[in-house]
């Protein structure tokens, strides 16, 4: 098998395996008695969707693309879910208004100075800002998981995606750049953190 088709193998199944967590995910609001506010979702989509043009607009490949894209479209099917479970609309957190802020940030260096590469890079400063609020929740025990199967799923995921990046630049040595790895490389700290502190907390 040819390099070039394991990237796209990789690359599919990377966003196979995100919509499955988001899924996964998404269920747990449907059927349990969650009620996610709509408001921080909204700010969150917005983000991804962010995520999501940067990436293409700094890498101009689609297979490194489609794990954010897919990301992207699962974060509004799951916005569209929590506003169909009669989620609250609520106030914005503080966090809420912080990354409200780096992706406005990240929107103005973007359209103003066409640096796609930094707006992605602050677009992940504010994805890690979203997660502490999860981080403290689950320290504290407010903040309760009932599996942690969609982070595992979503670690993988993004494993996966940085193995695309790997190989994508292998292939086109002239595209390489340490910014299409800020990424993967990111969310799979966040993501794996978070199943580490399910385990040690959620006992």
């Amino acid at each position: 098998m040819r390099i070039g088709t394991v990237s796209r193998t990789l690359a599919i199944f990377a966003g196979i395996l995100s919509l499955t967590g988001y899924g996964l995910y998404n269920s747990q609001i449907l059927f349990g008695s969650a009620r996610p506010s709509v408001a921080a979702w909204l700010v969150f989509g917005f983000l991804v969707f962010l995520n999501m043009g940067s990436y293409w607009g700094m890498s101009k490949d689609w297979i490194m693309s489609l794990l954010p894209i897919a990301s992207g479209l699962s974060c509004l099917a799951t916005t569209i879910v929590v506003i169909c479970k009669g989620g609250g609309f609520g106030r914005l957190a503080v966090f809420d208004w912080i990354i409200l802020a780096c992706a406005l940030l990240a929107c103005f260096v973007w359209l103003r100075f066409n640096h796609a590469e930094f707006a992605n890079a602050i677009v992940m400063v504010a994805v890690g800002v979203g997660f502490i609020p999860i981080f403290a929740g689950l320290a504290s025990g407010r903040v309760r998981e009932p599996t942690p199967l969609p982070w595992i799923i979503w670690t993988t995921s993004y494993a996966l995606g940085a193995f695309t990046v790997l190989l994508r630049w292998h292939e086109e040595p002239k595209k390489k750049s340490p910014y299409h790895m800020v990424y993967p490389a990111g969310c799979i700290v966040l993501h794996a953190a978070v199943v580490f502190m399910i385990a040690a907390f959620s006992r």
